[in-house]
């Protein structure tokens, strides 16, 4: 026997569900990782996008250039290339982005196009030190000389030195950080 619920209580059990999420999303921290997985989801969905879009396909492409050295026929060509990049693009593409975000998410980024024999998650963990180092450094000389020009700033307020760096920051923070690092 099937039981009536009276559509007060249903509303009123939505309604709590619905307190319950937003009550989630106030919660910063809660909020800061959801935003960092959406964004992360996003960028791996344009990703594999982009790449599906150009014309041809990167084992078509490696096929091509193994045979035009001459050394090897297009099947020998095509069975290396097939085991070194397991990609079946006959499958649906759905499909093809599941296999992508699973590989993803077990840090699987597969072989290097340049170099395959390397892995890219190699390649990537062989450079992270120095690229953590570099960022760092810049991170931590960026708040000492940040710090320090604003204290300064503050102490001499209303100064020629207090407008200049207050117009230079403000010129900075508006220019994009890669043309920054093509100037220095």
């Amino acid at each position: 026997m099937a039981t009536v619920i009276p559509a007060e209580e249903k509303l009123s059990s939505r309604l709590d569900a619905r307190a319950q999420l937003g009550a989630l999303w106030r919660h910063p921290v809660l909020r800061a990782v959801m935003k960092a997985v959406l964004t992360i989801l996003v960028a791996t969905t344009i990703t594999f996008a982009l790449i599906r879009l150009l014309p041809g396909n990167p084992i078509d492409l490696r096929i091509d250039e193994l045979t035009r050295n001459g050394n090897m026929t297009y099947e020998e060509a095509r069975t290396q290339v097939m085991a070194t990049y397991p990609i079946d693009l006959n499958e649906p593409i759905w499909r093809q982005y599941l296999t992508y975000v699973g590989n993803v998410l077990h840090g699987d980024l597969g072989s290097s196009y340049l170099s395959s024999t390397a892995s890219v998650t190699a390649i990537i963990l062989a450079v992270l030190p120095w690229t953590l180092f570099a960022v760092g450094t810049g991170l931590l000389l960026s708040f000492v000389v940040g710090i320090a020009l604003g204290l300064l700033a503050a102490y001499r307020r209303g100064s020629a030195f207090d407008q200049i760096v207050s117009t230079l920051g403000s010129v900075i923070s508006s220019v994009p950080n890669y043309l920054i690092a093509l100037l220095i």
